[in-house]
């Protein structure tokens, strides 16, 4: 019997958590299409211009593709405020630009005439559109032995007293940037936290770190933008690309000789509003877990943490 109601009470605490993640949507996601907030147009821009960037990469394309997707992002770019110009506001407009100068494109009246009322937003010397890759350029980044970097990677939870400089850090996340995202919107957002005494209080919120929390020195709360995602089938997507992203920081810090541990974050909402209050994490940031970090020691212990069988985590369809 008590068996019995412990499970029903389990279904009872996530239905309290799924309303609480319906009205996070409800208040932070994009659905609301307002092309005059800055923040939400610079995810959505991007949305848009990466289908004609997707369009000008494919060797064989039909006349006048992508025209209504062009059509959209010249509406968007009318929204813009001149005073206040993004940095994809200004990708998308050269993006356009070098969509209707295409060679299929430019004697198309109607690119043409999407040319002509494209907004002047300033200079823009940022990459964007497509460009060509050979097949070594495309493999340059392979490891001699790709087997040694990934499984020499062990959660580490204690660290020598060697700081991890900030270059590190960023160096690290740069790196991440490259991390795949739902149409390259990249939403994910980090929290670096060095300061001993925000560490301990966001790791006494966080349960899962007893026994090595108060050894840690640096700390990074992984989060993704909730603004971007629109419609109800994306109300997951944040976390998706949120995880995404972590765990290219993981390898990356490991690429730079950096050990870590993922700290979990699967909490219910009184905890997660917990710690935004305590750390000041906007409103509009999923989440998605922790990560401890610092140079390991000449000798460290780890657990052997087995991997399953490879034969029981894929099937052929």
């Amino acid at each position: 019997m008590k068996g019995s109601i412990k499970k029903f009470g389990r279904c009872i605490l996530a239905l309290n958590s799924f309303f609480y993640d319906w009205r996070r949507y409800l208040k932070n996601n994009g659905w609301k299409k307002d092309l005059y907030n800055k923040e939400f147009r610079n995810y959505y821009i991007v949305k848009v211009y990466h289908t004609l960037e997707k369009s000008m990469s494919y060797k064989e394309r039909r006349k006048g593709a992508a025209y209504s997707n062009a059509v959209l992002l010249l509406d968007i770019l009318k929204h813009v405020d001149k005073n206040d110009v993004g940095y994809h506001d200004r990708i998308g407009a050269k993006v356009l630009s070098d969509f209707c100068n295409l060679d299929d494109n430019i004697k198309d009246e109607r690119f043409l005439e999407i040319k002509k009322h494209i907004p002047e937003l300033g200079v823009n010397n940022y990459d964007s559109g497509c460009f060509s890759l050979s097949e070594d350029d495309f493999n340059m980044g392979l490891l001699s032995n790709p087997d040694k970097f990934f499984l020499s990677r062990y959660s580490l939870r204690e660290y020598s007293e060697k700081k991890v400089s900030d270059s590190i850090i960023l160096k690290s996340l740069e790196l991440a940037q490259k991390s795949p995202s739902s149409c390259n919107m990249q939403a994910w957002h980090t929290y670096l936290l060095q300061d001993r005494e925000k560490i301990k209080l966001a790791l006494d919120i966080q349960s899962g770190n007893k026994g090595f929390g108060h050894k840690v020195n640096g700390l990074l709360i992984f989060t993704c933008d909730q603004l971007p995602f629109i419609s109800s089938s994306e109300r997951y997507q944040h976390w998706i690309d949120g995880s995404l992203h972590a765990m290219s920081v993981v390898y990356a810090l490991h690429s730079l000789g950096v050990a870590s541990c993922c700290l979990n974050w699967s909490e219910d909402g009184k905890r997660d509003r917990l710690l935004r209050s305590k750390l000041n994490i906007k409103d509009n940031h999923s989440i998605i877990m922790m990560l401890s970090f610092g140079y390991p020691e000449k000798i460290n212990k780890v657990c052997v943490s087995p991997r399953r069988p490879l034969k029981e985590s894929y099937t052929i369809l």
